[in-house]
């Protein structure tokens, strides 16, 4: 699976449909040109990443069908926790064989967001999920 660039725009509908709490979870359905088809959050958040939360997300990107899936955690420090290290790490041994890729779980914080496929952490312009070059 080829990880690619984060789908800058899909992000930044991800950051700005509501006030969404620290552990928020939103998934960012993409179509074969990185942009967002349907962007929602899940409910569940990240308080929890068991057995079942994953075969519902699992099963919620198998339902859709779309060419890509980027997920976007909040954490106002844009800092992954364990959690998120978790999540990624299981979807991406999951997705694995699945016609979607999973292009991205990124963690969006204040001013910064992380990258959980490249490992980077990129500021953000002011007001805007984009990444300051």
């Amino acid at each position: 699976m080829a990880h690619t660039e984060l789908p800058w725009d899909a992000i930044r509908v991800a950051s700005t449909t509501g006030d969404r709490p620290d552990g928020a979870l939103v998934a960012i359905f993409l179509d074969a040109h990185r942009r967002a088809l349907l962007v929602t959050p899940v409910d569940e958040g990240t308080t929890t990443i068991d057995e079942l939360f994953l075969r519902h997300l699992e099963a919620m990107v198998a339902d859709l069908a779309v060419p890509a899936v980027a997920f976007a955690v909040v954490r106002r420090t844009g800092i992954p926790t364990r959690r998120d290290r978790i999540l990624w790490r299981e979807l991406s041994a999951r997705l694995r064989s699945s016609p979607t890729e999973l292009v991205d779980v990124a963690i969006l914080g204040e001013d910064r967001c992380w990258s959980s496929a490249t490992r980077r952490s990129r500021a953000l312009a002011a007001g805007h999920a984009r990444p300051v070059e």
